[in-house]
């Protein structure tokens, strides 16, 4: 019967010791990979939302050009920014199904602990403090 029990104790060690199988510099590497794909993201939604201004101000301008000359100026700038509409958009559903796709493979795979998965959220946070400045 004792050993039994010392087989079910080392059992569990091990099967304890295997769950934290995480090592400090595959956490670093998965960190480090996420934040540059949200960094990429940031810097993507920001160029969007500042397409987004260019085009309504070229809109508003458009509504209130004091003359036809000025009108069409504004429209023609208009007509070089309305396609990149579309090419945004596009790279940006890319990358946010690219981070999805990463997130979803890091947590069905090394990170299915939530401990684990806590540990690459302050490593995650760290790492795009320090690449998104």
């Amino acid at each position: 019967m004792k050993l039994y029990y010392a087989a079910i104790a080392l059992g569990l060690f091990f099967a304890s010791c295997a769950g934290n199988k995480l090592s400090e510099e595959t956490l670093k590497a998965d960190a480090q990979h996420l934040a540059t794909l949200q960094c990429e993201a940031k810097k993507l939604q920001e160029e969007r939302f500042q397409l987004a201004n260019d085009i309504r101000m070229l809109e508003d301008s458009i509504m209130i050009a004091p003359d036809s000359i000025s009108k069409q100026g504004y429209i023609e700038k208009l007509a070089v920014l309305t396609p990149n509409k579309e090419d945004v958009g596009l790279r940006t559903k890319t990358m946010a199904d690219s981070i999805s796709r990463t997130i979803t493979a890091l947590q069905e795979g090394t990170y299915k602990d939530t401990a684990d998965r806590k540990l690459l959220d302050a490593a995650l946070l760290s790492e795009f403090e320090r690449l998104c400045k």
